[in-house]
């Protein structure tokens, strides 16, 4: 399963699984910042990167948006 975020009208989509708890990130969906707030581990949904760590993260995928679609390659 994947996270699906628009920001600013550009989607994003990262692996769903939290590195921290295993829990959905795209239930922590923040409306404030591009951020996945989930037990103060937060992943930033254009990278896939965890905030505290950059060397740690989830997977992030391309993402294409045809008429009102939007598709997400998840190789």
């Amino acid at each position: 399963m994947v996270a699906l975020a628009n920001v600013g009208g550009s989607f994003y989509a990262i692996n769903n699984t939290c590195l921290h708890r295993g829990g959905p990130l795209g239930k922590e969906l923040s409306r404030e910042n591009r951020h996945l707030p989930l037990a103060r581990w937060q992943f930033d949904v254009t990278t896939g990167k965890a905030s505290m760590n950059p060397n740690n993260g989830v997977a992030c995928y391309p993402t294409e948006v045809r008429g009102d679609e939007v598709f997400v390659d998840v190789g």
